[in-house]
Formats: structure tokens, sequence, C-alpha cells
């Protein structure tokens, strides 16, 4: 029996598909279920249903827990001067407090990029990037949380890679009809280093590019 989507699905799936990679079930929980008394219950009934109808892939993996995540913690805009690479590597290392855990995470699937991007999906291969993956889903949640007008603006690695071809391609760009350059390059820090920082910076830098670095 075939599963009529709902808006929220579709939103769900729009977002697998362009903007993120993929997002953890508590994730989806938050942002979708936060008003009802058990969300990851309801969540997780609706992506299984989901599932079964092929729509989406889940995966049980091992990540590290994700911190709060607010605000970036550097902005930057051609003509500034640049902030303190050490300081920044520093706090975005430090707030990483336990180990890997496991998490249920939730991918789109070929069906659902094929209907709405007309590409094959993206499968999980490198293990080692999903906590990073995480991070940019749970920045993009911020975007759509306190910045909505950019959040429709978001476009995922996926998305822009085409166009970056043997060049830096950053996690996410906020970018109107004109996909590059973007109006803001919009990159999730996880425990970079302080030289990761720095050429992170140099790369904006030398094309011209304000971002933000969370």
């Amino acid at each position: 029996m075939s599963l009529l989507l709902t808006s929220r699905d579709c939103e769900i799936l729009d977002h697998l598909s362009t903007a993120v990679r993929l997002f953890s079930l508590d994730q989806i929980a938050h942002a979708w279920w936060s008003d009802a008394d058990d969300p990851r219950k309801l969540a997780d009934e609706r992506i299984r249903r989901l599932a079964r109808a092929g729509w989406v892939e889940r995966y049980s993996v091992h990540v590290r827990p994700m911190p709060k995540i607010m605000a970036p913690v550097a902005c930057w805009r051609p003509g500034q001067l640049a902030a303190d690479f050490g300081q920044i590597a520093w706090q975005v290392q430090s707030r990483w407090k336990t180990g890997p855990r496991k998490c249920l995470v939730v991918v789109a699937s070929g069906r659902t990029t094929k209907s709405r991007i007309g590409k094959p999906a993206r499968k999980i291969r490198q293990y080692f990037q999903l906590t990073h993956d995480l991070g940019v889903a749970e920045t993009f949640l911020r975007f759509r949380e306190s910045r909505p007008a950019e959040a429709t603006l978001w476009k995922g690695e996926g998305s822009i890679s085409s166009l970056r071809r043997k060049r830096k391609v950053p996690d996410a760009i906020i970018a109107g009809d004109t996909i590059w350059p973007p109006r803001l390059v919009v990159e999730f820090a996880g425990a970079y280093a302080r030289k990761r920082i720095e050429g992170f910076h140099r790369f904006c830098e030398m094309e011209q590019l304000a971002y933000e670095l969370w």
C-alpha cells in the first residue's frame, strides 16, 4: 500500500535531498515533532513508515554526541581582519566532551533523490565523516529555526560539487539563482585544527567570499 506523504514528510525529504547528507532521528524529532508529548517516538514511527515505503533509509552508526551549536564561532567578510585561528581551533576542539555512541541516522533513498533532483542517492561510505555530517545538519537546523529566509537559500555540498570540480567545496552556501559566487559560505568546523581553519579562511579570502564557521 502506498504512503500518502504529508507536508512534513516532503520537507524532510527535500532537505535530505538538497541541504544535508543525513539527519539523526533525534534531530528530526526535535525539529519536526517538538510540540508532541513524545517527539522521538512519533518521529521514529513516521520514519519507519517512510523507510518501508522506500523514501528513506535508516542506519545505526557510531558518532560523537553533538555539542550545543547555537551560533557561528567565527564570521568574516572581505575587507575585515582575520580572526585568531588558534583561539577558534581551541574553541571548537574543546566543545567535544565524549567519545562515539550509537546513533540512528536517516538518509534519502534513491527514489527520493531521483524524484526531487534527478540524481542517485548519496550512499554512506566514509563512516568517519558521519559526526561532521551531523554537525552540518545541526547547523542547517539552526538556520531553519532562527534564519528561515536564509535557510530557503541553503544549498548543500551535493548541490554545488559539480560547479567546483577539483576545487574546494564548502559544506554549504547561501545563494540565490546565481549559485557561485554565493552570498555566504557556511562551514561546520567540527574539531578542526588551526591549520585547517586557516586554510579555509585563505580559500574564502582568495575568492572574496563571506563566511560563517560554526
